[in-house]
């Protein structure tokens, strides 16, 4: 058994005879804290880029931290309706982009 294991395998899996398994993992007894590495899912993060510098932002950011051109949607000028990507008019009131 290695130095490290020795110091601190037993304040991340538990000890050898602990519920957790030691360093048998999940196969022998029942592990604690709800399952083994293999149960943990990431958060997934949505994002969306920057039209000016394309570069990846969070989806609830409003400007980009990079360049900081601002990331809402455009609104028509005549009515206020959030515009489509790439819409050339309104499609509320036909007014052009």
């Amino acid at each position: 058994m290695s130095l490290l294991k020795q110091l601190f395998g037993n304040m991340i899996m538990g000890s050898h005879g602990s519920n957790g398994g030691g360093h048998h993992g999940k196969k022998y007894g029942k592990p604690h804290y709800g399952g083994g590495y293999d149960s943990y899912t990431a958060p997934t993060t949505t994002l969306q880029s920057c039209p000016k510098c394309n570069t990846a932002q969070a989806q609830q950011a409003q400007f980009c931290n990079q360049c900081g051109t601002s990331l809402a949607a455009p609104g028509c000028n005549k009515c206020g309706t959030i515009l489509a990507a790439g819409a050339k008019f309104c499609s509320q009131c036909g007014q052009p982009k």
